[in-house]
Order: structure tokens, then sequence, then C-alpha cells
């Protein structure tokens, strides 16, 4: 089923307000009394609850919206097959993902319709609420190895990925969400895969929403990109938005939504609870949380708010009560620099159409090019391949010219 919103729904009602999301459906379910039956035996597989405790699922969605959610994720954070596949449940993943939409999405026509009933027993005023289907970074990376001495290898291919994930946003889909939200993205090639499988499903003018998630203090993910570097390396998908999941809490993720300010599409934060203490539990309350967050509006730097690992209905009840009548970001209709040629490697390479005549370009790590390059790709000895692109670096080169297209190779 079509979702019931476009890309330009959303984004005008974005210009209105800032958008609340939900806060982590993982911590409301550890509030549950629940038995290994009702994770048919894999202990930990909160998606599999969409097909057994469906009134889990229900109340926690319902929750949120209590709080003041304008946006409820899917319970589908694990929903692909290769995640799936350490529980054993690859064969049920069009049905967990097919039943997590339904079920938020029933939640969703509900409040609409003003027939949800608050905890306190009154009525809840009728109101729209989105759905996001949550397609979360799968357990495998497409970037880095998984053997420190094996660089090259890969327990997945980008196309078993994309495919996996085409069929968690088919059914999606089909279960009647209104965007999907590729979140917390730590390796820039698995998000390409998830936007790869979209486009298949949807098309481009379906909303998308993306978030990342910072490895350290440095502001870079897991797989090694800053953050504007990441979103030059997904910007070949128009996403509607582009902000920060997880990580740390709002007041250390603060200095890196400044830096995100330039970027053509609206900006999320849904920061945890906190760093986890000792005990794995979370400290920062839903006051702290809300303070910082508001203190980010103020300056006019977001557009969507909520949480992640360890919020609560009391977080977005109090982020929602904070934000209520604030402005929302005013959106660029371009990003700086517009027309410029921009490029990402672990950092942007950004070529000034004004001001640069001349472009240093590496050819040598061309298997078309370079009979020595040629040949050490097809005997797979790829760190003295790396060594050469590494070379034409340090001699000055801005940009290398990596090229696997010959017959003989898998490219």
């Amino acid at each position: 089923m079509k979702g019931r919103v476009t890309k330009c729904d959303v984004m005008e009602w974005m210009r209105g307000k800032i958008l609340i999301l939900d806060g982590a459906m993982g911590t409301c379910i550890q509030g549950y009394d629940l038995t290994p039956d009702d994770f048919l035996g894999g202990k930990g597989n909160n998606d599999v609850l969409n097909l057994t405790r469906e009134d889990v699922i229900l109340s926690i969605h319902k929750a949120y919206i209590e709080a003041g959610a304008d946006i409820i994720e899917t319970n589908t954070f694990s929903g692909n097959a290769i995640s799936q596949r350490d529980y054993g449940m690859e064969e049920k993943v069009y049905e967990i993902n097919l039943r997590g939409a339904q079920i938020a999405r029933k939640v969703a026509d509900s409040a609409a319709a003003g027939e949800l009933v608050g905890a306190a027993g009154e009525k809840i005023a009728p109101r729209k609420v989105l759905v996001a289907g949550s397609m979360g970074p799968t357990v495998k990376s497409l970037s880095l190895s998984p053997n420190v001495n094996e660089p090259q290898q890969r327990d997945v291919t980008f196309m078993q990925m994309a495919q996996a994930y085409k069929e968690q946003a088919l059914a999606l889909l089909e279960g009647g969400v209104d965007l999907f939200l590729v979140e917390t993205v730590y390796d820039a090639l698995n998000a390409k895969a998830a936007l790869y499988a979209i486009r298949q499903v949807a098309g481009d003018d379906f909303p998308v929403m993306v978030s990342a998630t910072v490895n350290d203090r440095s502001g870079r993910i897991l797989g090694g990109h800053q953050l504007d570097a990441l979103y030059v390396a997904l910007s070949h998908y128009p996403i509607i938005s582009f902000g920060l999941n997880c990580s740390f809490g709002a007041k250390d993720l603060a200095p890196f939504i400044e830096q995100l300010q330039g970027l053509p599409c609206a900006i999320s934060i849904y920061p945890n609870a906190g760093l986890p203490n000792e005990m794995g539990q979370y400290d920062e309350t839903p006051q702290f949380t809300a303070k910082h967050i508001k203190e980010l509006a103020q300056k006019g730097w977001l557009n969507i708010a909520g949480g992640c690992c360890g919020t609560t209905p009391a977080h977005i009840k109090a982020i929602a009560g904070a934000l209520e009548g604030m402005a929302p970001r005013s959106v660029p209709q371009m990003a700086a620099g517009e027309g410029d040629m921009f490029l990402s490697g672990l950092e942007v390479a950004r070529v000034n159409r004004h001001e640069c005549n001349f472009v240093n370009v590496g050819e040598r790590t061309n298997v078309a090019g370079s009979a020595k390059f040629a040949r050490l790709i097809r005997e797979k000895e790829y760190a003295q391949a790396a060594d050469i692109a590494r070379k034409q670096i340090e001699d000055g080169a801005t940009i290398i010219d990596i090229n696997m297209d010959d017959a003989m190779l898998n490219g």
C-alpha cells in the first residue's frame, strides 16, 4: 500500500512546527513481564513481538502518541534477513515488517479519528500522526572487514544487503507506512544499500529520513565518515531529513547538530538519555533531555526531535512540552556552494567552480590505466594496491580514480 502522505505533505507540516518523534521501543519493552515464548525462543528479538504480542506494541505506540509524538516508528529496527538470521527467523522477515507497519498504522489511524483513550481514561484529542518504517543498520558492515588481517573480507555483499532491505521496505510499504526512517547509520555503504532498495521499491518521491550515530566525540561514524561527508555520500537520494540519534545525550550532540545547519533538508535529533552507566541504565531525566533539546530549538536548529535508547514516554512528553509553539528551523532551498562539485571520502572534497580551474586526479588506481595496479588486483594483493592509492594522495592527488571495470574481475 502506498504511503498516506507525500514528501511535500511532510515538508509542509514541518514548516509549521517542530515534529516530535517517539522514544525507545526497546526501553519500554523491558518494562513488560515477557517470557521466552513471547520471543519465540530468540531472547532479545524485539521485532518478533509484532507476531506474538501485538498488545504490547500497540500499548507502547499509544503511550508515545499520548505523550505528544507526531511520528511513531514501527517495531522493525532489526527486521531484515541479515539481522534476523541470528535468531533463525529469516523466513519471518516479511511478516514481521508487515505486521509491524499494520500495528503502527492502526494506532495512528485511531489517533486521527479521536478514538484513543489516555491512561487515566480521558479521550485523546484527534490529531495527525505519521508512521515511520524503521530500518536499522543490520548486524553486518559493508565498509569494515570482520577480520583485521583480511581487509578485503566481507560477510555480505552490497547486493545481498540491498535485497534484505528491499524485502523489508516492500513489507513496510504494504503495511501502510508514511515514510521510511533509515536510522542509526554507522556505515555509509550500508545506508546506500538501504536507499538503493527504497528507490527500487518506492521511487524518489517517497519521504525518507536518515539518521546517523557518531562513534566518538570527533564526530565520525564508525565507518570513518565525518557527518558532512556522510550526507554528501547519501545525497543522490532526495532525503527529507538528516540528523543524529543514539550516540550520546542531547547536550553532547549539540556541536554536531550545529555542523549540519547548512544542509538543504530538515534536521533531526533523537538522542539517548545519556551514556549507559555501569549497570547498563540511562541516567538523564526527561527534564534534562528536554532542556538541552529546547536550547537547540531556541537557536533555530531543529525540525524533528525525539528520543533513542533509555528514553520513555515521559521523555517525549517533556520534549513535546518544551518545544510547544517554538518555530522550526528554516530549511535552506539549496546547500552552501550549490553548483560546486562535492565528493565524499571520509571528509568532503569540494571543487569550487569559481575559484578552482585545475584538479589533480590520480589515475593509477585504474585497472585499465595501470598494468601494475591491474596485476595486484588480479592477484588479490590488496594491501600493495592500496599503497599505490596512498602514494598518489601523498604526491598531491585531490581525487583518485578507482576503476575495477575489467572482464576478468568481479568489480
